[in-house]
């Protein structure tokens, strides 16, 4: 599963997949909405797939599942919306959005931004990891990035270096599939051999209209990007987009292009740190197992980078798995920032967010507050281990002081809850990323001043405190032992759909503008 919140005035937006299947995708998206701080929600399928149309007037996107949704609000309240949209046979797939003006209750405009159809051989033409980030200074513009796996044509570079399993973190391998041959183009692709380049699409009229894709990073055989996340300095206008660049040796790297035209041209990119997962050096690609246990994987958001960036000054911050602290047992945390936009030499040396002696910290999220402090949450294993069939599992919130990264002591937020009763997509499955918003000063529409959204009395987190300026949302099994299961399998064969609740925590009154999952 996966779980995205969003934050303006005290309007709080999430999503989350709802009836995920094994193999990829999930009958549905739905959003959830709190106009009072996140005391109670509401709940709206998203029109991205056909179950959804008992919801609707109009006629919502004619797909069989969807994946990685994604959330952002403008500075005028429009909340956008992205989806992955997909048939069961991973065939016809594409880039979904909507928008709603009313705070979640309602979406409207569907749009599908990238229809694809893939060969049925190959899987490719595919979309996957999309992100959504409104304009903070700009309202009705937003920018949405994502990857695309494509097939290679000849003439054919030497022999593929790097098994497609790899690039594949949503689809299925192509054994487990038997789609009918229709559409399939006649050329015939290399062997073993694909590309993954990153895409950019934005409105400039609320989401009533998209432009059409185009690439942004391109990528050589066997090089993909993933993770694709775009934040925005709302002073300067600078869009700086960052995403996972995997080489053809399988080799994880943080990079970044940026754009000072709202994306109209961006620069050539460049690199950010070393992003070496444990997931480079297992059979199954997974950064986190049980500890000890290879055979019992965790799909986590291993190979997805999460950047953030402080809203009045433009510092920028990227946290990620890595595995080089424990000797890749399991990926723990590190994190990195820039005061000089990023510009090569001058990223910090990665520190450690989670404590060093964690069995493992994983699937983060990050979000910087008004105030310059960095909040981060994330899952690792605190609790002992009982028995081979529970896993307990921690969600654990942590902050900084002030700018830059001393973390001070973590929160517990939620858990412990088994991980072994998750859904099983090809490893326990709570979702690649979930979310943390933070709060945003705003300006007042008659005055000009800056408002703290409603914020008053907040503790600030000094001293290294969690800081009351975040509110998270994220998933969790319903279960802390053995009293509830999902199905699944570890090679990614269906038997879905199965379903997990997603829960939030409030640490403050809501504000802000962040992205979803």
């Amino acid at each position: 599963m996966t779980a995205g919140l969003l934050t303006a005035w005290l309007n709080l937006i999430g999503s989350w997949q709802q009836d995920r299947w094994s193999d990829g995708g999930a009958k549905g998206q739905v959003a959830t909405w709190s106009f009072n701080g996140g005391a109670s929600w509401g709940q709206t399928p998203q029109p991205f797939t056909e179950c959804a149309q008992p919801f609707y007037r109009t006629r919502v996107l004619q797909y069989e599942r969807t994946s990685d949704p994604w959330q952002s609000i403008g500075p005028d309240g429009t909340a956008y919306a992205v989806s992955l949209p997909l048939d069961g046979d991973f065939v016809r797939n594409g880039l979904g959005t909507a928008i709603s003006h009313d705070g979640g209750r309602t979406w409207v405009n569907q749009q599908d931004v990238d229809p694809l159809l893939a060969r049925t051989d190959t899987l490719n033409p595919a979309d996957d990891k999309q992100s959504v980030t409104a304009d903070p200074a700009n309202a009705g513009w937003a920018y949405v990035v994502w990857d695309r796996l494509l097939d290679f044509f000849p003439p054919c570079p030497a022999a593929a270096t790097r098994q497609a399993a790899r690039t594949a973190h949503n689809a299925p391998t192509q054994a487990k599939r038997s789609a009918p041959a229709v559409g399939a183009p006649a050329a015939t692709p290399c062997p073993n051999v694909f590309t993954g380049p990153a895409y950019f699409s934005r409105t400039s009229d609320g989401g009533r209209t998209w432009e059409t894709p185009r690439q942004i990073v391109s990528t050589g055989p066997n090089e993909q990007t993933i993770g694709n996340q775009i934040v925005i300095d709302r002073h300067s206008g600078v869009l700086y987009d960052f995403f996972n660049f995997i080489d053809a040796t399988g080799r994880d790297n943080i990079e970044m292009v940026s754009s000072t035209d709202m994306g109209t041209h961006r620069s050539a990119p460049k690199y950010v740190q070393r992003l070496a997962t444990t997931a480079e050096l297992r059979a199954c690609f997974c950064g986190v197992v049980y500890p000890g246990d290879e055979t019992r994987p965790l799909r986590t958001g291993d190979i997805i980078p999460e950047p953030a960036i402080d809203p009045n000054t433009g510092q920028l911050y990227v946290i990620w798995q890595d595995g080089r602290r424990n000797g890749f047992q399991n990926d723990m945390l590190l994190a990195s920032t820039s005061t000089r936009g990023g510009q090569p030499g001058s990223w910090s040396a990665p520190t450690f967010v989670n404590p060093p002696n964690d069995r493992a910290a994983f699937t983060l999220a990050i979000a910087v507050n008004a105030k310059g402090q960095v909040g981060v949450t994330y899952y690792d294993f605190t609790p002992p281990l009982t028995r081979p069939d529970v896993l307990l599992t921690d969600t654990w919130f942590t902050a900084t002081s002030g700018v830059g990264l001393d973390f001070g002591p973590r929160k517990l937020i939620g858990g412990p809850f088994n991980m072994e009763a998750a859904p099983n997509a090809r490893g326990f499955f709570v979702g690649d990323y979930q979310n943390l918003a933070a709060l945003v000063p705003a300006l007042d529409r008659e005055s000009g001043d800056q408002q703290q959204n409603g914020q008053s009395g907040s503790d600030g987190g000094g001293g290294g405190e969690p800081s009351s300026d975040f509110v998270s949302m994220f998933v969790m099994t319903n279960c802390a032992n053995t009293g509830c299961t999902a199905h699944g399998t570890l090679d990614g064969s269906s038997v879905g759909p199965d379903s997990t609740d997603a829960f939030s925590t409030r640490n403050s009154a809501p504000s802000g503008i962040e992205k979803g999952t």
